[in-house]
């Protein structure tokens, strides 16, 4: 009797289990526009680094909408496509694979020069 509640407790926590399971979101954009979008974030980041520390947060909030403008999105369907990204590791880390393969290529160039 105690082996088939042990057996009903496991499988009702199987159950449970397979309930929570979601199928992870991919962002709306296509992926060649979300590089563009990070990189365009990084870059504004570094920039604002140089700023001091009480002008960063206007000066970043400027930099995010003028990458929206940019790339014809709001600040909004930027913060809501990140958070997808987010959402869904093995999707963000290809597209970061190619957002920092990219920012290499940008860096090596200026090297170049």
């Amino acid at each position: 009797m105690n082996k088939l509640r042990i057996i009903c407790t496991l499988f009702v926590l199987m159950l449970c289990n397979l309930g929570c399971i979601q199928e992870r979101e991919i962002p709306n954009l296509s992926k060649e526009t979300l590089i563009k979008v990070i990189v365009d974030l990084h870059i504004a980041q570094e920039m604002t680094s140089k700023f001091r520390e009480s002008e960063r947060d206007s000066v970043r909030q400027l930099f995010y909408y003028e990458i929206g403008q940019i790339h014809d999105l709001d600040t909004a369907r930027i913060t809501s496509e990140l958070e997808i990204l987010q959402s869904n590791p093995k999707f963000a880390f290809e597209v970061y694979s190619e957002v920092y393969s990219y920012i290499d290529g940008m860096s090596n160039k200026n090297e170049n020069k």
